[in-house]
């Protein structure tokens, strides 16, 4: 699954000393933190989700439309949104 791999791409590889790693995703619900228990055993799939901090973006029944262009995007067009601390 390619959500898997580049959230454990971020922790373990481009962010692997913040302790916190805030992603903006989608109100779409297509990824969800269950698939961390999908691919690895308990502990492992257990370490990843308590290191990001899911946010998610306003849609538009909240009556705050989110302008997608607005998000900075990577260089294989995935939409990202990432605050390290």
């Amino acid at each position: 699954m390619e959500w898997i791999d580049r959230m454990v791409e971020f922790a373990e590889i481009h962010h692997s000393d913040a302790d916190s790693i805030q992603i903006v995703m989608d109100q779409l619900n297509t990824h969800e933190l269950v698939a961390f228990y999908q691919f690895f055993r308990t502990v492992r799939a257990q370490s990843y989700p308590n290191r990001f901090d899911f946010q998610y973006t306003p849609n538009e029944e909240a009556g705050r439309p989110w302008q997608k262009s607005s998000l900075p995007s990577s260089s294989d067009g995935i939409s990202t949104g990432l605050s390290i601390t």
